[in-house]
């Protein structure tokens, strides 16, 4: 499980409405595995980097998947140094790599599948260095099976993972993103009107792609946390959130922590965009 981003910039919350639900959908090569690294990148890696020392058994690996967690490193290393130049650099000559993050302080030299000459396992090096955890998944036998994953938080078991299999080249990234509700510490029976907005909202993005190499499947995972309060300050996220939370089936409504304060929920969203509206709308008639 991936460390949650607790969203105070809104700008950063990957809202997911209106994307389809539950289904992978095709985005561009450039907009997928590794998302915004955020002003808190440091403090963030500062904690996974103190996960991975405390318990090297966070590494879960099956056999023969080294070549794949090379393709993985270097996929991330390349995708990260495109998107942040200022701050990261992969340069290569051959076999030989040079890897610099600015941002934490290093500068690393090793060979291509020789992992003496990295300070640890390459995924447990990548891993450190970005914000979301890593599935490593190969096909066989009509199903996808989790090979290795680098996880901060969690020990997940490598077992027969049972997802949809599709045609994927290398050059396509495809998105998931899933939704569910935290209640307030004072439960849903103990809440008044005024505290529904504590509730929060949590949103998992999920990137899906081939690695160029070996072809094994990779998935990037990150999670955002933001109170309804929060969202609600947009008049639109609102309304969406609220007719989401309608349509829900009983049983999804329940795997997602809706069941309980779906309703409540539902009115409180409703007339908080109300509310957001009718004030946008005075202060455009006082302008």
């Amino acid at each position: 499980m991936t460390l949650p981003v607790h969203i105070s910039d809104l700008a950063r919350l990957p809202w997911p409405f209106p994307d389809p639900e539950d289904a992978f959908t095709p985005v561009s090569g450039e907009d997928g595995a590794v998302g915004d690294l955020g002003s808190d990148y440091v403090e963030v890696m500062a904690s996974r980097a103190a996960a991975f020392a405390a318990d090297p058994g966070l590494l879960r690996l099956s056999s023969d998947t080294a070549p794949a967690c090379w393709d993985a490193m270097l996929y991330l290393m390349g995708r990260l140094a495109a998107d942040y130049p200022d701050s990261m650099e992969l340069h290569r000559d051959g076999t030989e790599y040079r890897w610099v993050n600015r941002l934490l302080g290093i500068d690393q030299d090793f060979l291509q599948g020789n992992s003496g000459t990295l300070p640890e396992h390459p995924l447990t090096f990548i891993g450190r260095q970005v914000p979301e955890d890593i599935l490593l998944l190969t096909e066989r036998d009509g199903a996808l099976r989790l090979d290795a994953v680098p996880a901060a938080a969690g020990k997940p078991e490598l077992a027969a993972t049972e997802w949809f299999l599709r045609p994927l080249t290398v050059d396509q990234v495809y998105r998931q993103m899933n939704w569910t509700f935290a209640q307030s510490d004072s439960g849903a029976d103990a809440m008044v009107d005024a505290e529904w907005g504590r509730i929060r909202m949590r949103i998992e993005v999920e990137h899906l792609t081939r690695l160029p190499v070996t072809g094994a499947l990779m998935v990037t995972t990150r999670s955002y946390t933001a109170s309804l309060a929060d969202i609600a300050t947009v008049a639109e996220w609102a309304e969406q959130l609220a007719d989401a939370v309608e349509c829900l089936p009983a049983e999804v409504a329940a795997s997602r922590g809706v069941d309980v304060v779906g309703a409540p929920v539902v009115a409180w969203l409703r007339a908080w965009a109300a509310a957001t509206e009718e004030t946008v709308a005075q202060g455009d008639s006082a302008a």
